[in-house]
């Protein structure tokens, strides 16, 4: 079974650490991080993990936390170990960029073929589902709460980071990395520092990082990020 520990990150927010490690078996491919978001219309969640099994021990772990009903769940981009778990929800209620929406077309089997290799039993049941909403907004709002949709691209060529503007907090999906080298096998260098650039703008207090220790500063994960991109691409 998977662990899901929600740990408190801001009003009404919290956060499931992912494992530190690549996907292997010993983590069922548990390691990106996922946010809980509490609001009065119900429960939001940004990610849903690598599977079936997490995606349905996710609802269960949330809808406990907050009282309420799953009623959007973003993916953030198309890497397996962020959307696979879409497979546990109503596609009617899970939302990705447009671009998100066409990879996962393109190169969802693929990605599918590879995680029931790499995990076997973990993936058992987990079908190729893609989100029923693309996303065209720039914000959405949910009983008062309201998120700020963000479309960039450079960690792959579509990535959604969001704001909650409530409590100023960025979750910026795979685009941000903290205490971790990011990954980069769909990477547009110069893309990504754009969004950085974007991101590092925002009016915003603290950073939920696609993988790695939540950022209070707000600050720092970006930082990291940028060098690592700086960095790899003159080394």
């Amino acid at each position: 079974d998977y662990s899901i520990a929600p740990i408190p990150v801001a009003d009404g927010i919290w956060m499931i650490a992912g494992v530190d490690a690549p996907i292997l078996p010993d983590n069922g491919g548990a390691i990106a991080n996922i946010a809980i978001i509490a609001t009065t219309a119900g429960t939001v969640l940004v990610d849903s993990g690598p599977s079936l099994r997490y995606g349905r021990a996710l609802k269960r772990a949330a809808e406990a936390l907050t009282g309420k009903p799953v009623v959007r769940v973003y993916v953030t981009h198309l890497h397996a170990d962020h959307g696979m778990g879409i497979a546990a929800f109503d596609p009617g209620i899970v939302a990705a960029l447009p671009g998100t929406i066409a990879a996962m077309q393109r190169d969802g089997q693929g990605f599918s073929d590879a995680m029931y290799r790499i995990l076997g039993d973990w993936m058992r049941g987990t079908e190729l589902v893609r989100p029923g909403i693309a996303i065209t907004g720039e914000r959405e709002d949910f009983g008062g709460r309201a998120l700020r949709l963000i479309a960039l691209s450079g960690h792959s060529g579509a990535d959604l980071a969001l704001l909650d503007e409530q409590t100023g907090l960025l979750m910026g999906g795979d685009l941000v990395f903290h205490n971790r080298a990011p990954s980069t096998p769909t990477a547009d260098l110069a893309h990504w520092r754009e969004s950085l650039t974007r991101l590092k703008n925002l009016p915003h207090k603290a950073v939920l990082p696609g993988h790695g220790p939540f950022d209070p500063s707000g600050r720092n994960a970006l930082t990291q990020t940028r060098d690592w991109i700086d960095w790899l691409e003159s080394a």
